[in-house]
């Protein structure tokens, strides 16, 4: 006999213990769940062993591996922040010339 469970948890920043939202948490079974914004995840799944990997970028991923045997299971993961430096120019479109002074600013979006 099949019975499922949960597998769940949640996703936070290893350094301030905040919560992830929008994290890419996959199972090696090819399931996927997006962390909401307290950072909670959600499978249901059956016994069995599970490689599980949470990713987003600026953090440096985290993989695990689970063996569910009979109860629903908690695996809360930690990632570690890992800023990535973003370099290019600016020019200006009509003369190509680059323009200096100029500020240029990143912005999360969150689907």
């Amino acid at each position: 006999m099949y019975i499922l469970h949960d597998l769940s948890g949640y996703i936070t920043d290893v350094s301030s213990g905040l919560p992830l939202r929008g994290v890419s948490v996959r199972t090696n079974t090819g399931l996927l769940s997006i962390t909401d914004s307290s950072g909670f995840y959600n499978f249901t799944v059956f016994n069995g062993t599970y490689i599980i990997n949470a990713s987003i970028v600026g953090y440096d991923s985290n993989t695990t591996t689970i063996t569910l045997n009979g109860d629903a299971t908690n695996v809360n993961i930690s990632l570690t922040y890992h800023p990535y430096n973003i370099s290019g120019y600016i020019k200006e479109k009509s003369s190509d010339l680059p323009l200096s002074g100029v500020s240029v600013k990143r912005t999360l979006v969150w689907l």
